[in-house]
């Protein structure tokens, strides 16, 4: 019986006595059973660490006796044996771990026999006859319905007689006579439809004879013949999208010509087979005619010129290819004729110098070692002017690299395995310095320092992993300097403007590269010019403005960027100047103005509406 002498055998050498028991350290018991002359005897039994009984069983002189049975150890039973003399004999039955009863049949000194039955996890059960050990009889597959859906008859362990097999709709799915283990005379099979999908006959359990196959519609598939088993002959295969082909066959190997033709007739693939080997020319054509590829082969390996086409009938490309390898000269051109690529391969790979074309005339040329970019690699306009240019060490960019830009400068920068690393510079079109700063894993990093032509120090500032962040400064051509602060590359947080002088002119808070919160100005003396709070780049709510002698100057409120609401203006004096509101940025109601002598100015003053005059004071 499976597994149960192995696993009493294992605690042998730690048995003694007659008597033969072991508990687990947690003082559950591991197993029971006795020796008797130093053979088993007697009832035996093993538990699972969880507790369950594992198996229970008893010997006789050494051999199995009778009932045995073994458990999971969730307490499921697993197998239920008899056995008599130490074989098998009786009912025997295994059960699957979900409760299933995947196994039943009996057993006769050892041997299978009679009716078994087999039921798998997806519900599929398998009936089979056994004789002597043997598959003897109907073999039988049901569906969890019930349906019958194979059956066949074996003797002596050899499928003998009809065998059929049904599609789960109850349609015959196959049908086919066995002899000694062997197909024999027609087999069919059918579509789930009922259409027939296939006919061929055997003979002594090879193919013989015409083998035919058909589509689901009806319509033919192959149509062959073969001899003692092999392939002989025109086969013909008809496609779904009423393309044709046809292979010549001799002795099971593909020999003379083969031909694959389009649903509209035209001839796709053309060519010679020897000895299942592709030989000669083989040529392949688009739908509409137009030439495809066309290809040399000697003894089934590619060698020679092979070409291919564009659509609109210009060459393709044209290369060299020895032993089913591309060797020699390569090249490839657009649909206008122009070149695409050109170089050598050797071995099937590139070798020497190579030069690829955009449809611009701009270009590539670079350089290759048995497959590998090796050596100096450029950038070209379509004027040959350079854009790009440096060495590759073994596939990957290494040195110095330079790159031309638009405006006539260019830059240089360290690469290491393909990624700028280290010291970068660029320069103007004079020569003169542009820019200076430091890559890492090809992103700029650490401080940034930038110049004019003129060589003046317009911005610097640092990198951290290609964005900005960090405090910038910007110098003006007029010595005024911005300080912004920047957060993975976004202007957020403070900023401030100072004037040549050194004075702090404006300050404020930005989120997102927009003007929010507390804003100032200043007067070049640095005393206070206007006061606010900033909203996404707009003024909003209360702002006060002063003289540079300190006095008030202005006093009001702002709404989305505009003024809006009352408002007053003072002269440098603290006179009163102007009174009146706003609405949407324009005067609107009353509004009252009085000259530098203090009298009421009646040409500015009156009644507003959008920003006009309309009326005088009531």
């Amino acid at each position: 019986m499976r597994h149960i002498p192995k696993l009493i055998l294992a605690f042998l050498p730690a048995c003694g006595g007659d008597v033969v028991s072991l508990a687990r350290i947690d003082g559950r018991p591991a197993f029971s059973g006795q020796i008797d002359g130093g053979v088993f005897e007697g009832a035996w039994k093993r538990w699972h660490p969880s507790g369950e009984l594992a198996f229970s069983g008893s010997f006789h002189r050494g051999e199995l006796e009778g009932t045995w049975r073994t458990w999971f150890a969730n307490g499921q039973s697993e197998i239920t044996a008899t056995h008599v003399n130490g074989l098998l004999h009786g009912r025997w039955a295994r059960w699957a771990e979900d409760g299933r009863l995947a196994e039943d049949g009996t057993y006769l000194r050892g041997e299978r026999e009679g009716l078994w039955h087999m039921l798998h996890a997806d519900g599929n059960r398998i009936d089979v006859t056994y004789r002597r050990g043997l598959r003897h009889g109907p073999r039988q597959r049901f569906l969890p319905s019930g349906q019958l859906v194979s059956e066949e008859t074996f003797v002596d362990d050899l499928s003998s007689g009809l065998a059929r097999q049904w599609h789960a709709n109850g349609q015959l799915a196959s049908e086919g006579l066995f002899v000694a283990g062997k197909p024999s005379a027609e087999h069919r099979r059918w579509f789930v439809s009922g259409e027939l999908q296939s006919k061929m006959n055997y003979r002594g359990g090879l193919l013989e004879g015409e083998a035919t196959s058909w589509h689901p519609d009806g319509r033919l598939h192959h149509r062959g013949s073969f001899v003692a088993g092999e392939k002989e002959g025109v086969w013909t295969e008809w496609r779904e999208d009423g393309g044709r082909k046809t292979v010549s066959w001799l002795a099971g190997q593909r020999e003379g010509i083969s031909e694959t033709h389009y649903g509209n007739g035209q001839l796709a693939l053309g060519g010679v087979w020897q000895r299942d080997l592709r030989q000669g020319t083989w040529r392949s054509w688009r739908a509409d005619g137009t030439r495809d590829t066309e290809e040399n082969w000697d003894r089934g390996q590619a060698t020679g010129l092979w070409r291919w086409w564009h659509e609109n009938g210009a060459l393709g490309g044209a290369a060299e290819k020895v032993g089913g390898k591309l060797h020699g000269q390569f090249r490839r051109f657009y649909a206008d004729g122009s070149q695409e690529e050109e170089g050598r391969f050797l071995d099937d790979r590139r070798v020497g110098t190579w030069t690829h074309w955009a449809t611009d005339n701009s270009r590539i040329v670079d350089q290759w070692r048995a497959g590998v970019q090796e050596g100096l690699w450029q950038s070209l306009d379509a004027d040959g002017h350079k854009l790009e240019e440096g060495q590759y060490l073994d596939g990957r960019r290494e040195g110095i690299w330079t790159t031309w830009h638009e405006d006539g400068g260019y830059s240089e920068a360290m690469r290491r395995d393909n990624v700028r690393a280290g010291a970068g510079v660029r320069y103007h079109a004079d020569g003169g310095r542009a820019a200076t700063g430091t890559w890492l894993a090809d992103q700029q990093s650490g401080n940034w320092k930038y110049w004019d032509q003129g060589g003046r120090l317009i911005l610097e500032g640092p990198f951290v992993a290609g964005e900005r962040h960090g405090l910038w400064i910007s110098h003006g051509a007029n010595g005024w300097r911005e300080y912004t602060t920047y957060a993975t590359g976004s202007r957020h947080g403070r900023w401030a403007s100072v004037d040549p002088e050194g004075v702090l002119r404006e300050e404020g808070t930005l989120e997102n590269g927009l003007r929010q919160g507390a804003w100032i100005l200043r007067h070049a003396s640095g005393a206070l010019a206007e006061e606010g709070a900033m909203r996404a780049d707009q003024r909003t709510g209360p702002w006060i403005a002063w003289h540079a002698n300190g006095e008030r100057a202005s006093t009001g409120e702002y709404l989305e960027g505009q003024r809006h609401g009352l408002w007053h203006g003072w002269g440098p004096g603290a006179q009163l100047m102007a009174e009146g509101h706003f609405l949407a940025g324009k005067r609107d109601g009353l509004w009252r103005e009085w000259t530098a002598s203090g009298e009421l100015d009646t040409k500015t003053s009156g009644q507003y509406v959008a920003g006009r005059r309309v009326g005088d004071l009531p």
